[in-house]
Order: structure tokens, then sequence, then C-alpha cells
């Protein structure tokens, strides 16, 4: 899911909002969000950095109007400083991530990860598990955004 930390003077309510030259979007450079922003906001200045740590600290430092790093450093970035607002511009943007197997002849252990992520993403465990993280991080799971985009698009 493609979500934002923006400053409370900037209105976001669409990606179209973001897609100003007079916008500065911070991302770790080289990830699905990068790739992602650059095709759907290309009139933003795009400020790339080396991790999710670099981006945020652009953003508490006032150097970019918004961030978009990945889903749990973000949650953890709005909850720390106190500061900026969590906004899903629309439309909403779910992707998989964060999954990789390498590459054998004997796919059995690939098609065995494959059928059981699938098995707990549809009986709703992912979800359950990520809101038991949530909270053991400090958050609150109600106050976050969900990850599992059926959940998201049906509230």
């Amino acid at each position: 899911m493609d979500l934002v930390i923006k400053r409370g003077s900037i209105a976001i309510s669409t990606w179209e909002d973001l897609n100003k030259p007079d916008v500065t979007v911070g991302v770790p450079q080289a990830t699905p969000m990068d790739a992602f922003l650059t095709a759907i906001i290309p009139n933003a200045d795009i400020q790339r950095f080396p991790d999710n740590g670099a981006a945020i600290a652009a953003f508490q430092s006032g150097r970019v109007d918004a961030v978009s790093p990945f889903h749990p450093p973000l949650l953890a970035a709005r909850q720390k400083p106190g500061r900026g607002q969590l906004v899903i511009p629309a439309p909403a943007f779910s992707s998989p991530s964060s999954m990789a197997v390498r590459r054998e002849d004997d796919k059995t252990f690939r098609h065995w990860v494959d059928h059981t992520i699938f098995y707990y993403y549809e009986t709703d465990r992912t979800q359950k598990w990520y809101d038991e993280f949530l909270t053991e991080f400090g958050l609150d799971p109600k106050a976050s955004p969900v990850i599992q985009r059926e959940l998201l698009f049906n509230n």
C-alpha cells in the first residue's frame, strides 16, 4: 500500500495533489514506492534517499513536504515525532512485496511457500499478525491502514 505522511499545510486527497513541481516528496531510492511515485507523480520534486530512515529524516527536518517509505517505518515515523498526517491518496494502490525464494529446478518448496502465504492471507491471518505487530510496537491497529487490500477497499 502506498501511503504518505504529509505536512498539515498541504491538502492531499489524490495523487494528483502531489503532482506539482513545488511539492517535494521523499522516498527510499530503487524501491517499489520509488517506481510508483516516479510514474504517477512525474511533475513532483521526488527526492530519493538511500533508505527508509533517511527519507523519514528528510521529512522530520522539513526538507520534503511528504514521505512515502515502507508501511511499518512510515507508521513508526508518524507515531514517534507526532508530526504529519497519514494519508492514502486516491486511487489507493496496493502491491505485494517482500518475498523472494531462490530459483531451483525442484519447485516443491516454492509451491509450498506460495500456497502457505496465500492461505494465511485468505484466512485473514496476515492482517491479524500485522495488527499484533502494531500493538507490540506501540501503535493502535485501528488508527493504522490495513495491509489486506480487500479490507481497505471494503471499508
